[in-house]
């Protein structure tokens, strides 16, 4: 029950943060590649692999995994690919307007 008034809050403060549904999209896809890029770098790098796998997570849905179970956790899942899906159109669609 934790998990969810968190992520209620977290969400409920991303939507005042960002006025707009691109920039929460952009926010997020950026927060889950930087956490991958610091898996690989743990992975790839011996001396540093114990200090990344101890306090930084694997991924935006490594996170969900973690911290929920059941119905929660496949409707989060969700919610990601869905996210996801809009973070690919808005680069598709920035790359062809810049064309």
């Amino acid at each position: 029950m934790d998990v969810v008034v968190i992520i209620l809050v977290l969400g409920a403060l991303a939507v005042l943060i960002f006025k707009r549904f691109g920039s929460f999209v952009y926010y997020v896809a950026f927060v889950d590649i930087f956490l991958r890029l610091i898996d690989f770098l743990g992975n790839n790098i011996p001396p540093i692999n114990g200090f990344i796998n101890t306090y930084f997570p694997s991924s935006v849905s490594g996170i969900i995994s973690m911290y929920s179970s059941g119905i929660f956790e496949i409707v989060l899942l969700w919610l990601l690919f869905a996210n996801y899906v809009a973070f690919e159109c808005y680069i598709v669609k920035t790359f062809f307007k810049k064309k």
